[in-house]
């Protein structure tokens, strides 16, 4: 690996479109710049070369601009394309398509952790605990839909194609039909998507980041407290309270890294935030969000494949608690992504994870496995599970305690 490192910081340039969401919504999106800033300095301190690259509709001269800059790493702070978070797979596509490495998650694994409907059945289906919950486009129906699908009251409503909070306040809890109606309509006309509503668990919150690829490392736990919001307030990470400093829901939000828990929650914590990782085929840095309902058992939010990686964003918070500095954990991604190269990605079978699930009832399955696996021409052993280990971003396995931003 040369000494020196071309690395270009892809970010979306594009202005936010003034009839989709609320005015307030561009303050989260601008917010990348943040990171792109702070990655500079951290780079440019350890001898590299970074150099920007605003990613917009124009994909001609997208491609132009790789050309030019010849990066021979590009970190991915897209969240999405010309203000669309439903372009934000795409982004790693073409980095993919241009045969340039790039940090973080592949293509698959941000559409899936983007809709989160898709990655709720995902999660479910691997075994994990998921709160009950149904999409839905039309409002008039949204009381109906949650009693066929027993999803018992009080609800969440939020974007289902979203995140950064947007969508998120203190209305977005209810528990009448005549506010789920109400709200739903709300997200379907801001937010142009369907509503997820879900059941709503009033416990506590935690943020898992795993980092790593095909060896993962479970960073300090973080937990919201929520001792401080005002009353009336749910105990929930609104937009405001993630992006509106100072504010009322901004300090009664207080994010607690590492969280003061029992050393058996944070490996149960740590183990389903492994699996729920490996379910969407997250890498690189992944961050899980749970609460625990009242009898203590924790539930999977959300899976966000594309944290902020900003320096003072939770993910920066849990990398400090772990003991790296910033620039290290800066220079790590850059490194795996490197070494990497542009080979395709596949899934961690979540059965390697979960082994608990792994007993097939297919006859052929078990079949299949008696006789052990099957050898390509080129010697590599295939048994339905990733071809063979690349060199790693992280080692090492601690658990243990931050706002997820």
């Amino acid at each position: 690996m040369p000494r020196t490192l071309r690395i270009a910081l892809a970010y979306d340039a594009t202005p936010a479109d003034p009839g989709r969401g609320q005015p307030r919504d561009a303050v989260s999106r601008n917010g990348v710049l943040d990171s792109v800033r702070g990655m500079e300095e951290a780079l440019r301190g350890l001898g590299h070369r970074p150099s920007r690259l605003p990613m917009g509709s124009d994909i001609g001269s997208v491609v132009a601009s790789l050309q030019r800059l010849r990066p021979d790493v590009v970190v991915n702070l897209c969240e999405g394309l010309d203000d669309d978070a439903a372009h934000e797979a795409h982004v790693a596509a073409l980095f993919e398509l241009a045969g340039v490495p790039y940090t973080g998650a592949p293509p698959e694994a941000l559409a899936i952790a983007l809709r989160k409907p898709l990655a709720k059945a995902l999660l479910s289906a691997a075994g994990l605990p998921v709160p009950p919950g149904i999409e839905i486009a039309e409002a008039p129906l949204a009381p109906r839909a949650v009693e066929r699908a027993e999803v018992p009251a009080p609800w969440i409503v939020k974007p289902s194609r979203e995140d950064a909070s947007l969508g998120i306040d203190e209305a977005s809890v209810v528990a009448s039909a005549r506010a789920l109606r109400e709200r739903v309509a709300w997200v379907v006309e801001r937010y142009r998507q369907p509503a997820l509503v879900e059941a709503f668990i009033d416990g506590r919150e935690f943020n898992v980041t795993v980092v790593g690829d095909r060896v993962r490392e479970v960073l300090p736990i973080s937990e919201i407290d929520f001792s401080g919001m005002p009353d009336g307030h749910p105990r929930i990470l609104t937009y405001e309270a993630k992006w509106s400093a100072g504010s009322p829901a901004d300090l009664g939000s207080v994010p607690v890294c590492p969280a003061r828990i029992e050393a058996i929650l944070a490996r149960r914590l740590g183990g389903l935030a492994e699996a729920a990782v490996a379910a969407v085929g997250g890498r690189d840095v992944t961050r899980v969000d749970f609460r625990l309902d009242d009898t203590g058992r924790p539930f999977v939010l959300e899976v966000n494949a594309n944290p902020d990686l900003g320096p003072r964003a939770g993910v920066a918070r849990q990398v400090a608690t772990r003991g790296w500095t910033y620039p290290e954990f800066v220079l790590r991604l850059c490194e795996a992504a490197f070494q990497r190269g542009h080979v395709p990605s596949t899934r961690t079978p979540v059965r390697k994870v979960m082994t608990e699930h792994a007993v097939s009832d297919n006859p052929s399955v078990r079949a299949r496995r008696r006789r052990g696996p099957t050898r390509r021409s080129g010697g590599s052993s295939v048994s339905g599970g990733a071809p063979g280990p690349r060199p790693e971003l992280l080692a090492g396995g601690a658990t243990g305690g931050a706002r997820g931003d």
